[in-house]
């Protein structure tokens, strides 16, 4: 049996205490109606709101100068989508083609390099298509963003399968990790590149809570075979660092970097 406080939201969610188990291979979860044990939990899993509002405050000197850009999000992960819409920010979506088949061996000792060298070819792919339409468009900010963990000198991604994911999670757990995520931003033919880290304690968790988490599906197509947003952050102990990192984008980085970017424009 595995006890999990399950999500209702994407980024701020409403907990509720649950226990999943496994009736002739379906999982079941029931709900405890616990409001001690709830409130408990909340409180401790409330996103920093001093962080969060900090990001706004930061990005409103930069609101009528956001508004005459084009704003491109060079992915289709939903938790960047997510991360962008909660600060008010306006864009479009562009999934890049980039294959991210980068050699993972190559960068071992660097993995911030790794992330970031995928972000910018996501990046320069999709500014160079849209440039082709546009070519005359000044005003045309593309971001693109990707995340790895890194640990014991190896790099982990996205799980392949179930049983990939059970193990990257086994490794993990009673363990510090590492979440690196390198970001590109494109704007007027110059590239701008900035990576986050951010060390993730995963609880000593037994077989079966692996088994149970990975069975509910979240794992899949998440860096690391978890959801720090989701059911996931029932299986971290803390963090040390970002929260949005590890969520699949450095919120405050981005907005200290776009500051500083349209800092002539800002002051003109």
């Amino acid at each position: 049996m595995g006890y999990f406080l399950f999500g209702k939201g994407q980024l701020f969610p409403v907990w509720e205490i649950c226990i999943f188990r496994s009736e002739n291979g379906v999982i079941v979860k029931e709900t405890l109606e616990d409001d001690a044990t709830l409130e408990h939990y909340a409180d401790h899993s409330r996103i920093d709101s001093y962080s969060y509002s900090s990001d706004l405050r930061m990005l409103q000197p930069l609101k009528h100068i956001l508004s005459q850009k084009q704003l491109i999000l060079a992915s289709g992960s939903p938790q960047r989508k997510e991360i962008l819409k909660s600060v008010n920010l306006k864009f479009d979506i562009v999934v890049s083609t980039f294959e991210e088949n980068l050699d993972p061996k190559k960068y071992l000792t660097n993995v911030h390099e790794y992330t970031i060298d995928t972000a910018r070819h996501k990046c320069i792919e999709v500014y160079n298509k849209l440039k082709q339409h546009q070519p005359q468009n000044n005003h045309l900010i593309v971001v693109s963003a990707d995340t790895m963990c890194s640990f014991g000198n190896v790099i982990y991604g996205k799980p392949t399968s179930n049983a990939n994911a059970c193990e990257i999670l086994k490794t993990f757990r009673g363990n510090t990790h590492q979440v690196y995520t390198g970001v590109c931003i494109m704007y007027k033919q110059r590239e701008y590149t900035f990576y986050e880290c951010t060390d993730v304690t995963m609880d000593d968790i037994d077989d079966q809570t692996v088994e149970l988490y990975v069975e509910t599906g979240e794992p899949v197509g998440k860096a690391g075979a978890y959801a720090i947003q989701g059911i996931g952050a029932t299986l971290i102990k803390k963090i040390n660092g970002d929260y949005f990192n590890v969520v699949g984008f450095p919120l405050n980085r981005f907005c200290v970097e776009l500051r500083r970017i349209l800092h002539d424009e800002l002051s003109a």
